[in-house]
């Protein structure tokens, strides 16, 4: 039953979100609608306008065509900004938990340092970790603390 040529899914490992690649693809789409914006759709629409407001009711075509045209440009610009903008919020250590370039709360920075003295160790955590930093801490610290138990 298994197709032996369908191709596996890449391991998370190897899919690694960047907020660098998220910025310029969305850069790129704001340019990239730009022009359906306004030359698409702008133009066509202030020459039907003009020509509506002449008297000349034929323009009226003009401005029903550039509306889809107004609206695809509108919708790629609006997707290319909710992608920079969304850059920050990325699951850069594949965790499935949004927000890893916030700063890490005061409830993990007081695990991490609850966990340090359960091993006998004193180490206060710098208060500039992030949170993707604290929960890659608390693995480390709760894999070694099940290695030694067992």
């Amino acid at each position: 039953m298994d197709n032996p040529q369908q191709q596996q899914p890449l391991p998370p490992q190897l899919i690694k979100p960047s907020r660098g690649v998220a910025i310029v693809f969305g850069l790129f789409m704001v340019l990239f609608g730009l022009p359906f914006l306004f030359g698409g759709g702008g133009i066509p629409l202030a020459m039907g306008i003009k020509g509506v407001m002449e008297g000349d009711w034929e323009s009226a075509f003009m401005i029903v065509f550039s509306l889809p045209f107004i609206a695809s440009g509108a919708g790629i610009i609006f997707f290319g900004i909710k992608m920079m903008l969304s850059a920050n919020k990325l699951d850069l250590d594949g965790d499935g938990l949004p927000d890893d370039s916030k700063r890490a709360s005061k409830e993990q920075l007081k695990l991490i340092e609850v966990k340090y003295r359960e091993r006998g160790v004193y180490h206060k955590p710098s208060s500039r970790m992030t949170r993707s930093e604290a929960r890659e801490i608390l693995r480390e610290l709760d894999n070694h603390s099940h290695s030694h138990k067992h």
